[in-house]
């Protein structure tokens, strides 16, 4: 039964980032090379770009695969999962830095009234975006 769960737990935190992934505000869907951001203060040195968001998709789609596959080994979800941590980190890295905290600081407190504090269209879609890989990258290691 807690296989179940846990593959059950990967597959919710995989919808939810999904739909994180999938409804960026505006300015960051609009975000190219050709295409500057609007509020430049805002987007200044965003450590996300829309190339992260296809690295997403991808590491979504073989997570969600791992976890309806029974005999999937731990070493598979271990590499499937890999492409995400970088990112996840340079989002906390950038929000830490946002937030005039130390990075092992914001690790320690996100979900808190400290990482509340952030602002902006940017600032709290990243947060979303943060927590959510967070809890794929959790769930995922929680499957063995």
């Amino acid at each position: 039964i807690a296989e179940i769960q846990a593959r059950y737990d990967l597959l919710e935190a995989v919808a939810a980032a999904r739909e994180v992934v999938e409804n960026p505000p505006a300015a960051i869907a609009a975000m190219g090379h050709n295409r500057p951001p609007d509020e430049p203060d805002e987007f200044d040195e965003l450590p996300y770009a829309l190339e992260d968001a296809a690295i997403i998709r991808r590491v979504l789609d073989a997570v969600e695969q791992d976890a309806r596959t029974p005999d999937v080994s731990p070493e598979q979800v271990e590499q499937d999962i890999a492409p995400l941590v970088p990112i996840w980190k340079r989002i906390g890295g950038w929000l830490a830095k946002k937030l005039g905290l130390s990075v092992d600081a914001f690790f320690k407190t996100v979900g808190s009234a400290a990482a509340i504090a952030v602002t902006g269209a940017a600032g709290m879609y990243l947060l979303k975006l943060f927590n959510s890989l967070q809890a794929v990258i959790d769930a995922a290691t929680k499957l063995f």
